[in-house]
């Protein structure tokens, strides 16, 4: 059997910041329209959590079964392509993790209603079609739209819609700039595992296109994000997000010549910009919730209340 730090490791703790972000940028624009739950929002980001370990630990197993993963892999040892746990146990543990967090989502259908309900199916489905089957997305470059959205817009508005059962631009805007993040780290997984994914028959867009595509799809989502920022603070006069973007802008500079620089460590430089994007979730948070903040009258543009029945 594994050891704990070999399962730690499985669940690919440096990822984890990429599920929390949203998360937390979402409980508090929940705050600031006076829909604040701390247990609610303690809920969701667990379930949060959950589905990112059945994420990872998904991905371990089928890319030992597909091949993806081999002798060759740069990266951190995988459990089931070392034969530290045999493909059937593993699959089972998959499914256990899936069925967990399928469970800790179920009672928040009951808050959130159909919406959450749609949310959890689909989330379902992209954890088993990430690199699972005989199509998986991954493999044919449509992994970094997927990331994107689910650890980006959805994160966040599904956050605000369970607590606040509102739409939210704000949410939106800020889920977009921390699901480019979300991307970024992706980009140097597949540029860490470029040779061995061409090998393999795994066309991530850094396959297809090449490694200066990684690299400047890398640098775009970092600079776009902290744009969007700068964006939104300007046209809406927030200085406090305006502050915010401007100490997080250096921060992704640094990021992006690292990225330029030979002997790249991919995996330290992508734990780096995961916290990078839990920075920028927290600082978001709280100038969303810095009393000077205002949402203003479009942000919650539509009210929706699923018991009543109301559009």
């Amino acid at each position: 059997m594994p050891t704990v730090q070999q399962w730690i490791g499985a669940i690919r703790p440096k990822t984890l910041p990429t599920a929390m972000a949203p998360v937390a940028v979402g409980g508090a624009i929940a705050w600031k329209l006076g829909a604040w739950n701390g247990g609610l929002w303690a809920w969701i980001m667990i379930s949060s959590l959950l589905l990112q370990i059945a994420v990872n630990l998904a991905n371990d197993y089928d890319d030992a079964i597909n091949g993806t993963d081999t002798p060759r892999r740069v990266g951190p040892t995988r459990l089931t392509a070392s034969g530290a746990i045999s493909p059937p146990r593993m699959r089972m543990i998959v499914w256990g993790s899936i069925a967990l967090a399928t469970a800790s989502g179920v009672g928040l259908i009951g808050v959130g209603g159909w919406p959450i309900l749609l949310i959890g199916i689909a989330s379902i489905a992209a954890i088993r079609g990430y690199s699972g089957g005989k199509k998986p997305y991954s493999h044919r470059g449509l992994a970094d739209g997927v990331v994107w959205l689910f650890f980006g817009p959805i994160a966040c508005q599904g956050t605000v819609w369970v607590m606040a059962h509102s739409l939210s631009v704000t949410a939106l805007l800020l889920g977009a700039a921390l699901g480019l993040v979300a991307v970024a780290v992706l980009v140097l997984n597949h540029l860490r595992d470029e040779t061995e994914d061409r090998l393999t028959g795994k066309h991530t867009l850094v396959v297809r296109w090449g490694t200066q595509f990684g690299i400047w799809e890398y640098r775009l989502c970092l600079l776009v994000a902290c744009l969007l920022l700068l964006g939104m603070a300007w046209l809406g006069r927030h200085w406090v997000l305006l502050g915010v973007a401007l100490v997080l802008l250096p921060t992704a500079l640094r990021l992006m010549a690292r990225l330029t620089q030979s002997n790249v460590d991919y995996t330290h430089l992508l734990g780096q910009t995961a916290r990078f994007g839990l920075a920028m979730a927290f600082g978001c948070a709280l100038s969303i919730v810095a009393p000077t903040a205002t949402l203003g009258e479009a942000d919650s543009f539509v009210m929706l209340d699923y018991q009543e029945g109301k559009l």
